[in-house]
């Protein structure tokens, strides 16, 4: 128990980089003052380690390479978690669930929840070596976590399909800051004059890092099948490898011909303004997708989604977007389509909204967390 005898949640994760788990961790801690909260990194700081120091919140980065875990790194990491004495150790992601779980036990912590934050576990979209971790966290599952959070419904079919214990498995959905995404005029009107977009031009985004899972090859294709059909559109891709440095991408445009429409704006901090600019966000994921942020994100800012059904996607936006098969150019250009034919409605904006407001906010996810943790047995 910490001095001011909130109960204690140590998260322990495989990292703390630009990543949708990463993001949910850091809003969860900084967001829920009913328990008090530290991180312990299995490897470096990255972009949240700093964010979350800032915020109050200790963090101590192992250095570990979860591939190669050092023995004597394991066992300060053991150590750690003894002389924080937490009231329950929440870990994140594969690796963060079995070193962490297993540092925990071996520091005496038996109230271990662990957490699910991928829904593709085929050769395609996993490596070899993370499958065996999730065989073997599977047949952990039954001894090692009291619970096991995934943060999708189809999390929770994939890993039940694996072997993980069905009886410990519960969905607690990512929440977001409502209040700060949120439809904004005036950022709305100045991200479109920074990209140089008129009134009558309509704007699409995708808000991605460059990686074969955000398939930016069938966005590009249906993209040029949107230009036949509205030759005003433009396309802003954002997030990291969103530059002209990127050859791979740069030859993706070329091919399909769209070089004069997109606009291609690295990464950005302020990416509440950014959906607000956008007519339309667009997913294009073909794989390995749970939870998406950026569709909430844009959605909260009653922003229209066009997104492949890839993880929870289709729950989220229900009925207020379009959703289509992955890896289908001709199907992602028809939702984008219909999309743009409802974007900038106030109806449809309502809707977007609403549904972030009513089933995915940080009250909600802070709730979920809180009810699961209460939930574990001290022992266990």
């Amino acid at each position: 128990m910490t001095s001011d005898q909130r109960p204690h949640i140590l998260h322990i994760i495989t990292g703390l980089g630009d990543g949708g788990a990463e993001a949910v961790l850091y809003r969860l801690a900084t967001y829920d003052d009913l328990h008090s909260h530290s991180v312990i990194s299995l490897s470096g700081m990255g972009k949240y380690g700093p964010l979350l120091h800032e915020a109050g919140i200790a963090v101590e980065a192992m250095g570990l390479s979860p591939s190669l875990p050092s023995a004597a790194r394991l066992m300060r990491m053991v150590q750690s978690v003894r002389r924080q004495a937490p009231d329950v150790v929440q870990t994140w992601m594969y690796h963060g669930d079995l070193l962490g779980g297993v540092a925990a036990r071996l520091a005496g912590v038996r109230r271990v929840v662990w957490g699910l934050h991928n829904t593709t576990l085929d050769r395609q979209g996993t490596k070899w070596a993370t499958r065996a971790i999730v065989r073997l966290n599977a047949q952990l599952s039954r001894r090692l976590p009291a619970r096991i959070a995934s943060c999708s419904e189809k999390g929770i079919q994939v890993h039940r399909d694996a072997g993980y214990a069905p009886g410990k498995l519960t969905v607690v959905h990512n929440g977001y800051d409502i209040g700060a995404f949120r439809p904004d005029a005036n950022a709305r009107q100045h991200i479109r004059a920074e990209w140089g977009i008129t009134d009558d031009e309509i704007l699409l985004g995708c808000v991605a890092r460059f990686d074969p899972q955000k398939d930016h090859g069938n966005l590009l294709a249906a993209f040029r099948r949107v230009l036949d059909r509205q030759p005003a559109a433009r396309l802003a891709l954002i997030g990291t490898g969103m530059t002209h440095d990127n050859s791979a991408l740069a030859g993706l445009i070329e091919r399909n011909g769209v070089g004069q429409s997109v606009i291609l704006c690295g990464r950005r901090s302020d990416i509440p303004a950014v959906m607000n600019g956008l007519d339309v966000h667009v997913l294009a994921s073909a794989f390995g997708e749970a939870f998406p942020n950026v569709v909430c994100e844009a959605m909260a800012c009653g922003t229209i989604c066009a997104a492949t059904d890839v993880g929870d996607t289709g729950l989220i936006i229900d009925s207020t977007g379009h959703i289509c098969p992955p890896s289908d150019p001709d199907a992602l250009a028809s939702a984008i389509l219909s999309a743009i034919e409802r974007a900038g409605t106030a109806e449809a904006s309502a809707a977007c909204r609403a549904r972030i407001e009513s089933m995915f906010s940080l009250d909600r996810m802070a709730a979920g967390y809180a009810a699961l943790w209460a939930s574990t047995s001290p022992t266990g």
